[in-house]
């Protein structure tokens, strides 16, 4: 009975201090004034000032509310404060915030701004690409696009995206350019991106376009309508035998970042390209010019438990280039998000002061619920309004009571059609793998951190009206499903 004071005191203690702790950051946050972003083709500066001494990041994306890219965290405390933005597409319009946290850990994240970077050509070297037009006929199509200096031509190409298909590398080096596409389907929509390659390797594709092929023995145009813009193709490779060949593509993803591996059948210089959209890469390596056949390139300042698209890039001693199709990986949750405090065990008269973290605490609670669970079980007790004693739960107590059941929270709610959905699991086996499926089809995946917790990060609902389930599998194990209900 001892033991189970025991536990039972820690339990209110430690659920006390997160809850102390969680008021804490609230009470004094910093204050921002005078935010201001003066932006460039590719970058910007963004500057603000705080009413006491904070560190310094800056959040950013091209969606509202959904931030893709960061700063690098400013660790010196200041209330004047400057964060350079690197890496931005010309012409684009932007939504960031600012934060910053005090030396007493109180955060604070401002409202959310807007800025456009300006057009301008390319301080990369890319060759920069325009005017694209096409005529297309029922079983072929002619794309056609100018670019600002002399380089290759390539059409990447398909039905859907991802693009499957290549229409192969014209190595002469023009400005003006012409690709035709041949055995196309009549009656049917394509996608298309142009691609060019400048003598110094510099390569740069087009947004997404498409076209429609005219009814069989009929002939007309289509012109493509652009749906967005890249730095990157999405195509999987048809290349000539002189383009060199990928294998053994691997990803190895961290919280921030992930290390990409691959191997080329003959030497190849090395680059990755990558974004938070099928085919829309927004991010890339610095080139590797060391002409190699093994190939490791590490990717940094990505965004926690996010889902990354990416394909590498090669190009041989002859100039002869290939890209990889595309593939994926999840980052890792984080855990750095810490606070400081003292906690003391009950009946024990020790007391342990130093600095835990909040995933830590929720680890520990969960583990001492499990532990108190069994222990009303063992002397016929209930447990939260729940007489304990041998239920059915598949979470991480291994059974013991419905308190321990794998459990998905959102089950039964109801979201509007096209809008995002964003589950949040409970009770699953600490640090694993959780896989998302609707109609067999998996649409997201996820990470338990240590205390059994995980959430899939915001991704798309159903069009289409109606009740949808969703299950959720762990690689351990566990199991649970969730029914939504999707309105027009």
């Amino acid at each position: 009975m001892n033991k189970l004071i025991t536990a039972a005191g820690s339990l209110l203690v430690a659920g006390a201090f997160l809850a102390a702790t969680a008021s804490a950051q609230t009470v004094s946050e910093p204050q921002f004034s005078g935010i201001t972003v003066t932006p460039t083709n590719t970058g910007g500066s963004a500057m603000w000032n705080t009413d006491e001494p904070t560190n310094a990041q800056v959040l950013y994306g091209t969606s509202m509310g959904n931030y893709t890219g960061s700063t690098t965290l400013d660790t010196t405390t200041s209330t004047s404060h400057t964060e350079a933005l690197t890496g931005l597409n010309p012409g684009t319009t932007y939504y960031y915030v600012v934060t910053g946290t005090d030396s007493s850990s109180n955060m604070n994240r401002s409202a959310e701004g807007t800025f456009m970077t300006t057009a301008s050509t390319s301080t990369n070297g890319e060759p920069m690409l325009s005017g694209v037009g096409l005529t297309a006929s029922d079983t072929e199509a002619t794309i056609t696009w100018t670019s600002d200096e002399p380089s290759s031509s390539n059409v990447a190409y398909g039905t859907t995206t991802p693009l499957t298909m290549y229409s192969g590398w014209n190595m002469s080096q023009v400005t003006n350019h012409s690709v035709m596409l041949t055995n196309l389907l009549p009656s049917t929509t394509y996608y298309f991106q142009v691609l060019s390659n400048d003598a110094s390797n510099n390569l740069n594709a087009s947004g997404l376009y498409s076209f429609t092929t005219t009814q069989s023995m009929n002939t007309g145009s289509t012109t493509g309508t652009t749906t967005g813009s890249t730095t990157g193709s999405t195509a999987t490779s048809t290349a000539s035998t002189t383009e060199p060949m990928f294998s053994m593509i691997m990803a190895n993803p961290t919280d921030t970042g992930a290390t990409i591996t691959w191997n080329t059948d003959v030497n190849a210089n090395a680059q990755v390209w990558y974004g938070t959209s099928s085919g829309m890469y927004t991010g890339s390596t610095t080139l590797d010019t060391g002409s190699m056949m093994n190939h490791s390139e590490m990717l940094t300042g990505l965004m926690p438990n996010t889902t990354y698209y990416y394909v590498v890039k090669g190009t041989d001693g002859s100039g002869n280039m290939n890209m990889s199709a595309e593939g994926t990986f999840m980052t890792l949750s984080s855990s750095t998000n810490t606070g400081t405090g003292s906690t003391s065990t009950t009946g024990t008269g020790t007391t342990t002061t130093g600095t835990v973290t909040l995933d830590q605490l929720q680890s520990e609670l969960t583990a001492l619920e499990a532990e108190l669970a069994a222990l009303f079980s063992h002397f016929g007790l209930s447990w939260n309004g729940t007489t304990i004693g041998g239920g059915s739960g598949s979470g991480n107590t291994g059974g013991a009571g419905t308190s321990g059941a794998a459990m998905i929270e959102q089950n039964g709610e109801s979201v509007r059609a096209g809008t995002s959905l964003d589950f949040s699991g409970r009770n699953f086996n600490h640090e694993e793998q959780v896989t998302v499926l609707m109609n067999g089809t998996t649409v997201a995946t996820a990470h338990a951190d240590g205390g059994g917790n995980f959430s899939t990060g915001s991704f798309s609902a159903p069009t289409t009206p109606g009740t949808y389930t969703y299950t959720f599998s762990g690689q351990n194990g566990d199991s649970a499903s969730a029914s939504v209900t999707v309105t027009p």
